[in-house]
């Protein structure tokens, strides 16, 4: 069965950035990994990967997201999952029944929050507890900072500078195998 990993967390956390820089770190271990953008109200992780334009990415911010696209985004994301190992999802910032719809079809959380803003880790916490995803690891995410693992069970790490540069670091080169281990790819 292939693992889908739904990254979660408040609203410019750095969510997009860490899901495709742990899916390049996945693939430099050889993991069969492919991210994938769930966020139908602000698809940075599209725009990073050059899929739409600033612009194009924008407009969908304004737009209103029904019932009938969170279910095609679950869909997605599950199917991904037949091409691939491991399927990285950059979720939806904010929490609602559309994201939790898309959520359902994640097998394991990741929940990505600033240093600034850590009080968010046990909402989402709870979202994902409500929806019956089990949170794999948490990352703290700083501007500046020295990257570390912090708690290895559960599995905890500050990263910094996640700043719409994907980019594969030595503590995520760690982290990624760890998670690998924990999930047994």
């Amino acid at each position: 069965m292939a693992i889908r990993i739904v990254i979660g967390g408040p609203p410019n956390s750095g969510k997009s950035t860490f899901s495709e820089s742990l899916v390049r770190a996945l693939q430099d271990q050889g993991t069969d990994a492919e991210s994938i953008d769930l966020d139908l109200w602000s698809p940075t992780l599209d725009y990073l990967q050059g899929r739409i334009t600033k612009e194009q990415r924008d407009e969908q911010k304004r737009k209103l997201i029904t019932a009938k696209e969170a279910k095609e985004a679950y869909t997605r994301f599950k199917d991904a999952s037949k091409e691939h190992d491991v399927i990285v999802g950059d979720a939806p910032g904010g929490i609602s029944e559309e994201s939790k719809q898309i959520c359902k079809a994640a097998t394991h959380g990741i929940i990505v929050c600033r240093d600034d803003n850590t009080d968010q880790i046990r909402v989402w916490r709870d979202f994902f507890n409500d929806i019956g995803i089990d949170v794999v690891a948490v990352v703290i995410s700083k501007i500046n900072s020295t990257e570390d693992i912090t708690s290895y069970e559960p599995l905890e790490v500050v990263l910094a500078d996640l700043n719409r540069q994907p980019k594969v670091t030595p503590i995520l080169k760690v982290f990624a195998a760890l998670l690998g281990a924990k999930l047994g790819v």
